[in-house]
């Protein structure tokens, strides 16, 4: 960022930030342990999708993972369900560490885009 002193130390606070960020991300991210669901639960996943998951007594054990997700989030027609294996899913993120690291890394990046005359960072990033 030539000639603009104060942008490029944004820029250095920014990568800081994000680097910092990664550690935070890394440390909060040991993987979920699986949740389990009945059959009753898993409304609109075929009996092919839920022959995948290992199952016991009428229970299906569901992994955290980004397939299972996918599937999850837009198969299931149970919203109970859903939202309780996105709150799984996502829980171990949900640390004031992490909000604090990741709002950091916002706000550098907003004030960045101000300092070099754009209205905000997607701005910034499509010039």
């Amino acid at each position: 960022v030539l000639g603009k002193p104060q942008a490029a130390k944004l820029a250095e606070e920014l990568l800081e930030a994000v680097n910092q960020l990664q550690v935070v991300l890394a440390k909060a991210g040991v993987k979920p342990e699986p949740l389990w669901f009945s059959d009753a639960e898993l409304v609109g996943l075929t009996p092919e999708v839920k022959t995948h998951f290992k199952s016991k007594k009428g229970q299906y054990k569901i992994p955290m993972g980004r397939g299972e997700a996918e599937l999850m989030l837009s198969l299931c027609q149970s919203r109970e369900t859903r939202e309780r294996y996105f709150k799984g899913l996502h829980e171990p993120f949900n640390t004031a560490e992490v909000g604090e690291s990741l709002l950091r890394v916002l706000r550098l990046r907003q004030k960045l885009a101000r300092e070099l005359g754009f209205e905000s960072f997607l701005a910034l990033k499509f010039a």
